[in-house]
């Protein structure tokens, strides 16, 4: 076979599974939504144009074998591992969580982004740090200088304030995962 004409791993799309929750929904992704009284937590990934503002997320995959372990890996890979959380304490706060779910073109749940209080992830001992979120970062990418920039796609971890929301949705540098997230968080928890 020719190498020249492979794609690099990269490029290719992986093909899209799902869970099925204890609700029959197919859950192709899920989050966390960090959020206290005067704001939320936000990870800033690379935009075509500009950074795009989303919650702390991603894709089920196979192996992970059910819907925990995803928000976890998501949440740690995310983050650069500068702060973790395992799949048990993702399961013990599944039930206790308030949840919004997003509807695919199909009009199926496929998504669930759970908010979780600041203050029960410090129970947890789950601090998040823009500053350590960003010597991770830099830890993570000097170590690997064959990789790609464009594959870290995580720039940065930012707490907004509601107000700051607000002008962060005008200027449209939020992802339509977090805009449709939002729309349901302002109608049902602020």
């Amino acid at each position: 076979m020719d190498n020249q004409n492979k794609k690099p791993y990269y490029k290719s799309k992986p093909k899209k599974y799902s869970y099925l929750d204890e609700d029959g929904n197919s859950l192709s992704a899920a989050g966390i939504l960090p959020y206290d009284e005067k704001g939320i937590w936000l990870i800033g990934e690379k935009g075509k144009n500009a950074v795009l503002y989303t919650d702390i997320g991603g894709r089920y995959e196979y192996h992970d074998c059910d819907i925990y372990q995803t928000i976890s890996r998501e949440f740690n890979e995310e983050l650069y591992h500068s702060v973790e959380i395992t799949r048990s304490q993702v399961e013990e706060l599944y039930p206790k969580s308030k949840k919004l779910y997003l509807k695919g073109p199909k009009g199926d749940i496929v998504y669930v982004s759970l908010l979780i209080h600041v203050d029960t992830l410090a129970k947890l001992d789950i601090h998040l740090s823009p500053d350590r979120f960003s010597q991770c970062r830099d830890k993570v990418v000097k170590a690997n200088s064959n990789v790609p920039d464009k594959l870290y796609e995580s720039v940065e971890l930012k707490y907004f304030t509601y107000p700051e929301i607000e002008m962060v949705l005008k200027k449209n540098t939020v992802s339509t995962r977090l805009r449709k997230i939002l729309a349901q968080f302002n109608d049902k928890y602020e």
